[in-house]
């Protein structure tokens, strides 16, 4: 089956390529409801994943144009809040975030007559896997490791951001002061190595599907084993998460949080802090306040 994917979040654009095309299905991406209407045409896909919320747009737009007899189903991903139009014969569903690989194929299997179709598109997969990377830019112009910036080796700091400039900035301020970092990615351990800029830094990336040193993101234990040998082995870590929204979505707000609790509070007396980058929209009043409990909030 061809599925469109409408997401802003290249991340999440990854994941859900990696679980569709797992599936067999062939994918195309697009990251705004202008650029949807334009795939909807080209690509001629049978079912859309939708995000409710495109680039600050309405994701509905995306559909504006599609005919009832085009023979399109659409599925969106929600929080919980939004709702979910039922006079619009386009629409065959919603998945609530976070959610998980079954959600998203269980959705389409309906949409599918329960026969997942064999891949079209193994061509193309290499060439759109070059378009995912979560972060690609470098840090600020006259960004200064070594200047005061209220940080201390113990506590941790949450950053609310839309990309992680402000945790790599301050990953790279501890890193000044001969503490050892370590930071968790869902992007591209290449991207982030030349984004950080600092060949000391140890560098963890997540995926769906992981090849070399990289692990699984939904495999929370074997992310949690590799944290505390980390904190184990240096004097002075630092642990850097520099995208809670793909965590949460792949594993559940409460696994993450148990994770952050548990990285926070080990026992024994050495000092290391957490640094954690999240975007604030996902998140909603109470998950601020969850994961407010345990972190200072940063700002730069």
């Amino acid at each position: 089956m061809k599925i469109l994917i409408v997401d802003d979040n290249a991340a999440i654009q990854e994941i859900l390529t990696e679980i569709l095309e797992e599936a067999g299905h062939d994918t195309d991406v697009a990251s705004t409801a202008t650029e949807a209407m334009e795939k909807i045409r080209s690509f001629k896909p049978e079912a859309v994943l939708l995000d409710s919320v495109v680039n600050g747009e309405p994701g509905m737009k995306a559909l504006e144009d599609v005919p009832e007899d085009a023979g399109i189903r659409a599925i969106l991903l929600t929080t919980g809040k939004e709702q979910v139009p039922k006079d619009n014969p386009v629409i065959a569903g919603a998945v609530q975030k976070p959610f998980r690989s079954a959600d998203i194929l269980s959705k389409i299997d309906a949409i599918a007559g329960g026969a997942a179709a064999q891949s079209q598109g193994d061509s193309l997969k290499g060439a759109r896997r070059s378009r995912f990377s979560l972060f690609k830019k470098s840090l600020p112009e006259g960004t200064e490791t070594g200047q005061d910036l209220g940080l201390k080796l113990g506590k941790s700091y949450i950053m609310f951001e839309s990309r992680p400039n402000a945790v790599y900035r301050v990953a790279e301020f501890f890193r000044s002061k001969d503490c050892d970092v370590m930071i968790i990615t869902t992007d591209k351990v290449k991207a982030v190595r030349e984004a950080v800029k600092d060949p000391e830094m140890k560098i963890v990336g997540l995926s769906l599907k992981p090849r070399g040193d990289n692990l699984h993101v939904a495999k929370m234990g074997t992310l949690m084993g590799v944290i505390n040998d980390f904190i184990e082995s240096s004097p002075r870590p630092v642990v850097a998460i520099d995208d809670l929204e793909v965590l949460v979505e792949i594993n559940g707000l409460n696994a993450v949080l148990t994770m952050i609790h548990q990285i926070i509070n080990r026992d024994g007396k050495k000092q290391s802090s957490l640094l954690v980058s999240a975007k604030e929209g996902p998140l909603t009043d109470k998950d601020r306040e969850l994961l407010m409990t345990s972190m200072e909030l940063y700002k730069i």
